[in-house]
């Protein structure tokens, strides 16, 4: 299911979503694990330029290893199309947190306590015998 996806930053107005033509917002491909930018009419980008947008999707409730995420832009001029880079690094505690839609459910882990001894304590109340 495809479907359109909010592009926020200081580049997101250069791009628009295809099907309605709206700026700042990209077309994601559920299927694909694929987030198109179509560069809005009258926009132009430069060559060995960075531009920077971001953008949110909502993960599954299923946990998932991280998949192939691609980017695309089209425009007068094909744009190189890439894939997200994985930095398979710790994160909060979650190995490969770092890695896009890397899904852990969180599982509660028992611990077992040791058992722990009262202390023994002298009764000093206690009569001694005769």
């Amino acid at each position: 299911m495809n479907r359109g996806v909010p592009l926020v930053g200081a580049n997101a107005g250069l791009f628009c979503d295809d099907a309605a033509a709206e700026s700042s917002k990209g077309l994601w491909d559920q299927a694909t694990n694929e987030l198109t930018m179509w560069l809005c009419p009258g926009k132009t980008v430069r060559a060995y330029t960075k531009y920077v947008v971001t953008f949110n999707i909502t993960n599954p409730m299923l946990e998932q290893s991280s998949p192939a995420v691609r980017l695309s832009a089209t425009g007068p001029v094909p744009l190189h199309r890439t894939f997200l880079s994985k930095p398979n690094a710790l994160y909060l505690g979650v190995a490969n947190g770092t890695n896009p839609l890397e899904i852990v459910i969180p599982r509660k882990t028992q611990t077992r306590n040791p058992r722990t001894r009262k202390p023994k304590t002298e009764n000093r109340n206690r009569n001694p015998k005769p």
